[in-house]
C-alpha cells in the first residue's frame, strides 16, 4: 500500500509528459478495460490516476455496492456472481446516467486483497478541468444509458410475449405505460432522445394507420376484380342459354 502510494507521490515530482509516459506504462492494462476512459486525454487520465485510492480487504470482507471503479491490484474476490482476481475491475458503468440502470452488485474478498479505485465524486472533479473530455463522457454515457434502457425494455417485454420481437414493438410497450415519473429525472439530453423515439413512434402509428387503409382498399378492389371475373365466366353460358331459346321453342 505504502510503495502504491509513493508511485503517485512520485508521480507529482514528475513532469506533464513523464507523468502520462508513467501512466502509458503502468496503469496502462487496467485503464484500457474502461473502454470510456481510454479514449480521454492523456493529461486527463493522469489527473484520474493521481486522484485514485488504495483499500485494502481482509478474507470474507463485505463489499459494498458504491458508484466507483475499482482495478484489483493483487487478492481474489466475488463481486456480482463474478471470480475476480489480480487484473479484474468492476464498477465500468459508473457513468449511466439513470441510477437504477446502473448494476449494483456487492461482493465479498475471497483472500487478502488491495484495491485501486476512482469515484463517480472523483471523476466528476477531473472534467470540470477539462471540458472537451466532458462533453466526450458525456456521449459516451448517454450511449449507455439508451442501451441500458433498450435491453432492459426488450427483456420486460421478452417476459411478457413469446416469440421475436421488435424494438418498435417494446418501445411502445414500454411507453403506453407511461413513464413520466422517470423522464422527470433525465437530462436534457435523455429528455431530447425521449422526444426523439415518441416523433418515431407518432409517425410510426400514423404509418400502421395509413397501411390498414391501404389494406382495406386493397381487399375491396380484389372483391371487386373477384366478382367481375366471376361474372365474366358466367356470361358465355348465359349467353349460349338465351341463344338456344328460340330452337327449343320451335322444336316444341
Amino acid at each position: 500500500l505504502a510503495a502504491a502510494k509513493g508511485t503517485r507521490t512520485l508521480l507529482t515530482t514528475m513532469s506533464p509528459q513523464l507523468q502520462q509516459d508513467v501512466c502509458d506504462t503502468v496503469y496502462a492494462d487496467w485503464l484500457e478495460d474502461v473502454g470510456w476512459l481510454a479514449n480521454m486525454s492523456k493529461a486527463m487520465v493522469v489527473q484520474v490516476v493521481l486522484r485514485m485510492e488504495n483499500s485494502l480487504y481482509v478474507p470474507h470482507e463485505f463489499i459494498p455496492d458504491e458508484r466507483k471503479t475499482a482495478f484489483i491490484q493483487r487478492g481474489l474476490a466475488m463481486h456480482g456472481a463474478r471470480l475476480l482476481r489480480r487484473g479484474d475491475c468492476w464498477g465500468l458503468d459508473i457513468i449511466c446516467l439513470v441510477d437504477n440502470l446502473r448494476k449494483h452488485h456487492s461482493g465479498l474478498a475471497l483472500t487478502f486483497m488491495e484495491t485501486l479505485s476512482f469515484s463517480y465524486s472523483c471523476l466528476s472533479s477531473c472534467l470540470h478541468e477539462f471540458p472537451s473530455d466532458a462533453r466526450l463522457i458525456r456521449k459516451q454515457a448517454i450511449r449507455m444509458t439508451v442501451l441500458r434502457k433498450i435491453t432492459k425494455l426488450a427483456e420486460s417485454a421478452r417476459s411478457r410475449r413469446s416469440g421475436p420481437i421488435s424494438l418498435f414493438h417494446f418501445l411502445v410497450a414500454d411507453t403506453s405505460r407511461g413513464s413520466q415519473a422517470e423522464i422527470i429525472h433525465l437530462s436534457d439530453e435523455m429528455r431530447y432522445l425521449d422526444l426523439k423515439i415518441q416523433t418515431v413512434m407518432d409517425g410510426q402509428a400514423s404509418q400502421d394507420l395509413r397501411m390498414e387503409r391501404m389494406e382495406r382498399m386493397l381487399s375491396s378492389l380484389t372483391r371487386q376484380i373477384e366478382e367481375l371475373s366471376a361474372r365474366d365466366h358466367a356470361a358465355p353460358a348465359e349467353n349460349a342459354r338465351r341463344s338456344n331459346l328460340p330452337a327449343l321453342r320451335q322444336y316444341t
